[in-house]
């Protein structure tokens, strides 16, 4: 390899740690889309509450400006980057069959209806990104949260079938997770801060019941039982007023996991 070749592939790689770090830092995932290179640092600058984050912000700034500014243009690599990266960040497999095989389709965006794509599925593989796949159409139905691996089996994601009929980007996950939960819907009534795991539910919170929660930082999963089996439930920031918003069949919650890289 020439000596221009790896300056250039020692710059890119750079680049794109540099966008790593700004999407870790500042929250902007890679499922946000952005149009424009302005639009990207606009969400950027918004979201950095750090002042690591907002250097790596300033460094991007100056590097594209300086480019411009001696002639070179638009830094077509520098701008480019975030797109190729959210491309590569977020990426899902579904087989028809186990071990992989079979008929299968890819995906690196939310999906609302796979049936067209493949008729059943008993094997994925999560090559980027945390994800949550669902039973039926329309984001309904069980739901199954996946961290990046390979599942030859739908048991591996505790599935109770081989049915997958749409699946969803995790959004959210970070370093940093809290959530407050309250006894009675519309945030009223006893409430208790989260901000770790929580495998046996009921020995912090008296009651079993959650009916209401807001979700500060962080992804989370209910599960149904303790030790987190039975039905799963992803919640990601935002306010859920009454259990039935977050997709669950009744109030019951036994156990308690944050979504962590």
């Amino acid at each position: 390899m020439s000596c221009g070749a790896l300056v250039f592939v020692s710059t890119l790689c750079w680049i794109q740690r540099l966008w790593a770090a700004l999407f870790r830092e500042t929250g902007v995932t890679a499922s946000e889309q952005c149009d424009s290179p302005g639009s990207i640092f606009e969400s950027l600058i918004e979201k950095s509450t750090s002042h690591k984050a907002k250097n790596h912000v300033l460094d991007f700034i100056v590097l594209a400006l300086y480019k411009e500014h001696t002639g070179g243009g638009r830094c077509n690599i520098l701008f480019s980057t975030p797109n190729l990266l959210i491309s590569t960040m977020e990426k899902i497999i579904f087989y028809e069959d186990r071990n992989f095989q079979g008929r299968y389709h890819e995906s690196g965006n939310d999906f609302s209806d796979l049936h067209t794509y493949v008729s059943r599925c008993n094997s994925i593989k999560v090559l980027g990104g945390f994800w949550v796949v669902y039973e039926k159409p329309n984001y309904m139905g069980h739901q199954y949260v996946l961290s990046p691996g390979e599942y030859p089996d739908y048991q591996y994601w505790l599935g109770i079938n081989d049915a997958v009929r749409s699946c969803r980007v995790v959004r959210h996950v970070g370093n940093m997770w809290r959530m407050k939960i309250w006894e009675k819907p519309n945030f009223e009534g006893e409430s208790v801060e989260l901000s770790d795991n929580m495998p046996t539910f009921h020995e912090r919170w008296q009651s079993r019941d959650v009916q209401s929660c807001k979700v500060f930082e962080g992804a989370w999963i209910f599960y149904e039982h303790p030790n987190y089996r039975g039905r799963q439930y992803l919640l990601e920031k935002g306010e859920y007023r009454r259990y039935s918003e977050w997709g669950g069949r009744q109030p019951s919650v036994g156990s308690v996991r944050r979504v962590k890289n």
